[in-house]
């Protein structure tokens, strides 16, 4: 299989999967996932010890715990900002 072939491949399998309105790292893992099984003809257990040592280190990484209060400090400036905006007493 060409290299361009498999790109497509993966191309359309990323616009399947997030058009059909899966959430983007369910998306990006079933790609993935459908790539090494389809196109490059891995095993379900050689893919399987791959994935779980990989989703392991992410899931225990201190960087994910940053996002959480990453996200609610914006959120929490988003609310000031818009009752700032909504009583205009800035």
């Amino acid at each position: 299989m060409t290299e361009l072939f498999a790109g497509l491949i993966v191309l359309f399998l990323i616009f399947f999967y997030l058009g059909m309105g899966v959430w983007v790292f369910v998306g990006l893992i079933l790609v993935s996932l459908t790539v090494q099984f389809f196109v490059l003809d891995m095993s379900l257990i050689r893919i399987g010890s791959i994935a779980s040592g990989i989703m392991l280190r992410s899931s225990s990484s201190w960087e994910l715990a940053a996002i959480p209060m990453f996200i609610l400090g914006i959120h929490d400036q988003l609310t000031l900002a818009l009752a700032c905006m909504q009583s205009l007493k800035c």
